[in-house]
């Protein structure tokens, strides 16, 4: 089964949910370095997680696919440690149990290997459930960078979410109610999604209570709320896919966002040093310019490369 499945499933076993959760949690914090644990390594992460009840969240982690237990059986002639086994008619026991992690819980820390990530959030409301995704992905051995609307306004940390967003692979947005209210999360979107990076709306509150969301994400972009309660559904969250890049309508519509807080100039320098001037309308209200400009930069997954790698938006804030 899915792991993605499973807290909806398991709402049945209610007195298991927040403990399993848990141990959800720090399986997937091992991914994917770990994947096959024995039973006393196992017994160890329950352990770390739940006071009571452990043999029962064990079975019942198992009842809905998270782990499959795999043993093999033989007698005092058989060597589990070399594989060794007599196969001999006797009364077998279980001399090898091994607990592996199926599902597909390591989904995203699989897609994320040798990559980085980027992770947008406001303070104010978002730092608990982007901290538990960046420390869960950093304990993967997933690289990425936090973005933290907190720390003083500099030009080496504009410069750090500049190269940082260049560099990364997947961009989560940690929607809280607040999150598209914040000018530096607005660029920091915005940028991502005109860089055509796969991006991926974490919502921890209902799209309805988003505040100032941009109309052209709940056009192409899926939200969904991972909050069970007033928990983050870490365990759902690392089990999803890295999504495909955003579409060009997409691209385009998140650049004009940029342009219209930039200066009235900056599309025109990068149109210069690109030699797209001549392909523009000369004389024409500056409006009309900007849209002609964006029409003919995102018709080309090269040329829309090529420009918004040149944007400063960092200039915004």
């Amino acid at each position: 089964m899915p792991f993605k499945q499973f807290e909806r499933i398991c709402l049945d076993d209610k007195i298991y949910e927040v403990r399993m959760r848990r141990v959800g949690a720090s399986l997937a914090a091992e991914l994917p370095r770990k994947k096959v644990y024995s039973q006393s390594g196992i017994d160890r992460i329950i352990a770390g997680c739940v006071e009571n009840d452990r043999d029962e969240v064990l079975l019942t982690l198992q009842k809905y696919g998270v782990l499959t237990k795999k043993e093999h059986y033989g007698c005092h002639l058989c060597d589990p440690s070399t594989g060794q086994y007599c196969f001999r008619a006797c009364d077998p026991i279980p001399v090898d149990v091994r607990y592996e992690v199926s599902g597909d819980l390591e989904n995203m820390v699989q897609q994320l290997s040798g990559k980085n990530y980027f992770i947008s959030f406001a303070s104010a409301d978002g730092r608990p459930a982007a901290t538990q995704i960046h420390s869960a992905l950093q304990a993967a051995g997933i690289q990425g960078f936090f973005s933290d609307e907190s720390v003083q306004n500099g030009s080496s940390w504009k410069k750090d979410i500049l190269v940082n967003l260049r560099a990364s692979s997947l961009v989560l947005l940690i929607e809280s109610p607040i999150y598209h209210t914040r000018p530096r999360c607005q660029v920091e979107r915005d940028y991502a999604i005109s860089l055509g990076k796969p991006t991926l709306r974490i919502g921890i509150c209902d799209r309805t209570k988003l505040q100032d969301c941009a109309e052209y994400l709940n056009d192409h972009l899926n939200h969904a709320n991972y909050m069970t309660g007033s928990s983050l559904d870490l365990a759902t969250v690392l089990g999803l896919d890295v999504p495909a890049p955003p579409v060009m309508a997409a691209r385009k519509e998140a650049c004009m966002n940029l342009m219209d807080s930039m200066p009235p100039l900056a599309g025109d320098k990068i149109a210069s040093k690109l030699d797209l001037t001549k392909m523009l309308s000369q004389g024409v209200p500056a409006e009309q310019r900007r849209i002609e400009l964006m029409d003919l930069v995102f018709g080309s997954v090269n040329l829309a490369d090529a420009f918004t790698l040149r944007l400063d938006p960092t200039i915004i804030f």
